[in-house]
């Protein structure tokens, strides 16, 4: 469920069936999705994303080509501060003023992912790939958003 479409729209985000793959999901998993109304002002998911969140590769038992596919039993659930990092970077990438905020998402990527690679860190947050995350969004935005940084 997303929280921020209940409380406004008092629904679920409604997944038809077909989106949904025949296996290597799960109720709790964290998706991806594009948001769509249908006529009676209901929210629906559209370009679902059932893997979104990629992994650092070379952590103990992350292997090889551990984001995408959405099938397996690699699927895992999210805690909720991995979650808040995600939303809060979302939040940025999504923001009217742009070019600013994608500055902020990637510095801010940066600053999770160093603190989550600390070893007094959460060991279940520790494998997340925040900078490829916000890279990944940024799409043809991301020399953009580089080239903003300062003091890197």
């Amino acid at each position: 469920a997303c929280e921020e479409l209940f409380q406004s729209h008092k629904r679920d985000v409604y997944l038809d069936r077909s989106q949904i793959p025949t296996e290597g999901w799960r109720l709790g998993m964290c998706l991806e999705f594009a948001t769509t109304f249908n006529q009676r002002g209901h929210p629906q998911a559209r370009s679902v994303v059932w893997d979104p969140i990629p992994l650092v590769l070379g952590m103990p038992g992350v292997r090889s080509g551990a984001q995408g596919t959405g099938s397996g039993a690699d699927q895992r659930v999210f805690n909720t501060a991995t979650l808040s990092k995600i939303k809060k970077l979302l939040g940025h990438l999504s923001d009217p003023n742009e070019r600013e905020q994608r500055e902020v998402a990637v510095v801010t990527a940066i600053d999770f992912q160093g603190v989550t690679a600390a070893k007094d860190s959460d060991a279940a947050d520790r494998d997340i790939d925040y900078v490829a995350f916000v890279l990944d969004r940024l799409g043809d935005n991301m020399t953009e958003a580089a080239s903003c940084l300062k003091d890197f």
